[in-house]
């Protein structure tokens, strides 16, 4: 499995100034393994359980990515 590919894959894409502020960043930092994230599709919503978290990158190129079960 990779956690940067797949139909399993969230990723964040907050404004600019949410990542230059790193606010975004603090609010990732709570995000665990485990926890559930609510998607809504428009008419329905879905929980899903988080079952991978991954951070990478530099102040000028973030990625926020979880792995949904």
């Amino acid at each position: 499995d990779d956690i940067d590919t797949g139909d399993d894959i969230i990723e964040f894409k907050p404004a600019a100034g949410e990542i230059t502020s790193n606010r975004f960043d603090a609010k990732f930092a709570l995000v665990k393994v485990g926890d559930i994230i609510r998607v809504n599709y428009g008419s329905i919503e879905v929980p899903y359980l988080i079952k991978e978290k991954k951070y990478s990158g530099t102040s000028g190129s973030k990625k926020y990515i979880i792995r949904i079960a």
